[in-house]
């Protein structure tokens, strides 16, 4: 055997060394892709499980807490419906403050106001509309007799007449009353700093009145009164001007008009 067959039997020795050690990595990659998939299979399943697990979970969390929510907003509604079957704005106003203090329910201070002057005004307007009464004016307020509405329930404080008349009705708010003419210039200094433009100090029957407004229907003047027993004087009350002073005279020095 010559040199070059001997150089071409190694060099073919060494290639078919090197195609054997090819096919064992081979089969090595193989075996190792097959544990992968078999890593892979086995994996898929128990991730998807733990997801649908921690869905489930998360469902179910979200459905009590939607569930609780309803509930508490069923609890919220019930008392506030409660609130509002009180059979008297002061019940209602009270019940319905307290549970907003107390955290029970949330409402804004706007909201707050809305609902209150709404449930004042509708109770003030359906006891002037429904259940009055007829009484002489005389005893009561020493005017001119005859007979006069007076709403149930407010004795002599309100006169409230709805006696047919040629004349056009005025209607007034008296904030406050008070033996002392300073008293009643503080309830004044609260009107103007509520906001209210016209008002003035009366002299009747030896108090001083601080009197707001001059209005062309009662319900307007409801809706003010709610406004002036909030901010200045809780015993507010409304007169209609031509039966409580029939005639006044201005003192200019102390800037008051005088019932006469």
């Amino acid at each position: 055997m010559s040199e070059n067959d001997l150089e071409f039997k190694k060099f073919e020795l060494d290639q078919k060394i090197k195609f054997e050690e090819i096919e064992i990595r081979k089969k090595e990659l193989d075996l190792k892709l097959k544990e992968q998939r078999k890593i892979s299979a086995a994996t898929i399943p128990l991730i998807l499980g733990i997801l649908t697990i921690g869905y489930s979970a998360f469902s179910l969390f979200h459905q009590n807490k939607s569930n609780i929510e309803l509930e508490d907003k069923k609890f919220i509604s019930s008392l506030i419906a409660k609130a509002i079957e009180e059979k008297t704005y002061l019940e209602f106003s009270e019940k319905i403050e307290a549970l907003n203090y107390l955290g029970i329910i949330s409402i804004d201070s706007n909201k707050l106001a809305k609902l209150k002057k709404a449930r004042f005004v509708s109770e003030e307007i359906s006891i002037g509309e429904v259940d009055s009464s007829l009484f002489n004016m005389t005893k009561d307020f020493g005017g001119e007799e005859g007979m006069v509405k007076i709403f149930p329930n407010y004795g002599s404080k309100i006169n409230l007449p709805f006696k047919e008349s040629s004349e056009p009705i005025k209607w007034m708010i008296v904030a406050g009353g008070d033996k002392n003419l300073d008293g009643a210039q503080f309830e004044f200094g609260k009107a103007k700093k509520t906001g209210f433009n016209k008002v003035d100090i009366w002299l009747k029957e030896n108090s001083y009145r601080t009197v707001i407004g001059s209005y062309n229907s009662y319900q307007s003047a409801v809706e003010d009164l709610f406004i002036v027993r909030e901010s200045i004087n809780k015993t507010a009350y409304i007169v209609r001007s031509n039966s409580w002073c029939k005639d006044f005279e201005v003192d200019s020095v102390r800037k008051i008009k005088i019932c006469t």
